[in-house]
């Protein structure tokens, strides 16, 4: 999936969405912000939408209480989207209470629709964990596809707990130890399905739901990969853009190995920490170029009350680099555990010298320095004694834009004693300053 047909869906669905609404909107108020190639590929899905529902009927079945589907009583409607709804409903040959998921008719149309569906009936049946949303069945009747899954609680997610704190006055005293809590508890979870050969790859707050004992509840693996077995096509982008990984946005193969999972607790966690998400972006190309190119504020800079360890497990888990994350999500839910208990954490803080590094490599290579590339022998951290000779490269071409934006950049990260010896050199060496002598 190219990043234009990527764009296009999204806004298909935002469109789709709006009419389940019943709300009167036009394709363009939706199609404008689209390239070409996006407008075309919009139109295509709109055009094939109407098609398919004129064949099959309105886009949400004649459901209403009292309706059996199987051996579901339909009782109350809890919620619906572009691709289903979700009702409460009484299974009657057990006599419990189950969250049913329907795929809406004029879907079931697409084979590949219906195979996504299912998937995570697929993805679950092996798996049983006190984090994860249990699936009871799936099946088929009266052209309606569902899933039962297990009733949690009245619907509450992380997002909407995040989205409490974000409008809260003040934030409790205890929400850094409760966010580590519910992120240890879930990453056990995602550890046991990773166990099980099976990777969630859309982990994201809304995803995850509390359950009347205010234990959170992972669910939705309808995007999961079991295995060898993937319904994504060759170079297809799966998952939600903000909670990707770096590998996620490319579709690299690496997207199919655990890591991605990780990344995406990562991305989670520093929500929760920060209560604003680590990277930002209106469209899906400038969301997948931070999350391939740019670093987060450290949760520190944004609240100075979040304790340390936390921030360096967070950041731990959104190395770009696969192999420089937590080997496994067990690892990074047991450093989440030590730090509830006041141990001693596994994942080491970012050093001064890498984050100057980092921030000095992102701003040279931001105002083009190609050239000085054979300053930078070892991309890494612990080459901090080349940075004077690129400044001394500088110097010596007398790029004083490049000296004096460098300098303000580590001024604006907090780098203070750096960003003050740069500015003691363009005093002392730049062409005004020498002519006031």
């Amino acid at each position: 999936m190219t990043e234009s047909s990527f764009d296009a869906e999204q806004a298909f669905l935002a469109w789709l969405s709006a009419r389940d609404n019943h709300e009167s909107v036009g394709r363009d108020d939706f199609r404008k912000d689209l390239d070409q190639e996006g407008r075309q590929e919009f139109d295509k899905l709109a055009d094939d939408f109407l098609t398919l529902r004129a064949r099959v009927g309105a886009s949400q079945p004649d459901l209403q209480t009292g309706r059996e589907i199987g051996r579901y009583r339909l009782i109350q409607e809890l919620g619906s989207g572009a691709v289903g709804m979700v009702w409460e409903a009484r299974d009657t040959r057990l006599g419990r209470h189950v969250a049913l998921n329907l795929l809406y008719p004029h879907l079931a149309i697409s084979d590949r629709a219906v195979q996504r569906f299912h998937q995570e009936a697929r993805a679950t049946a092996k798996l049983s964990h006190s984090s994860l949303v249990t699936l009871w069945s799936s099946g088929q009747t009266d052209n309606l596809h569902y899933l039962a899954q297990e009733l949690v609680g009245d619907g509450r997610t992380l997002a909407d707990v995040i989205l409490e704190r974000q409008e809260a006055d003040t934030i409790p005293p205890d929400h850094w130890r409760e966010m580590a809590s519910h992120l240890a508890a879930i990453a056990e979870g995602v550890a046991h399905a990773h166990q099980h050969g099976v990777l969630h790859r859309d982990i994201k707050p809304g995803n995850i739901l509390f359950d009347p004992s205010n234990t959170p509840r992972l669910t939705d693996f309808g995007l999961a990969k079991v295995a060898d077995q993937d319904l994504s096509l060759t170079g297809e982008v799966v998952g939600t853009p903000f909670y990707m990984s770096p590998e996620q946005t490319r579709a690299s193969v690496d997207a199919s190995k655990t890591g991605t999972d990780i990344f995406s607790l990562g991305s989670v966690m520093y929500e929760c920490l920060c209560l604003q998400r680590p990277f930002q972006g209106d469209s899906f190309e400038t969301v997948a170029y931070a999350i391939q190119h740019k670093h987060p504020r450290r949760p520190t800079q944004i609240s100075a009350q979040c304790p340390k360890d936390l921030e360096s497990i967070c950041l731990k888990a959104l190395q770009k680099n696969p192999a420089d994350r937590y080997v496994s999500a067990h690892a990074l839910a047991l450093d989440l555990m030590r730090f509830l208990q006041g141990e001693p954490v596994m994942a080491p803080p970012v050093s001064f010298t890498a984050r100057l590094w980092r921030r000095t490599r992102r701003t040279l290579s931001s105002l083009g320095f190609v050239t000085y590339a054979p300053f930078w022998k070892r991309p890494t951290p612990d080459n901090s004694s080349d940075l004077p000779q690129a400044a001394a490269a500088l110097l010596q071409d007398e790029n004083w834009a490049a000296l004096q934006k460098w300098a303000d950049d580590l001024l604006d990260a907090g780098f203070y004693r750096e960003a003050k010896v740069l500015h003691r050199l363009l005093l002392s060496q730049s062409p005004n300053s020498r002519r006031n002598r």
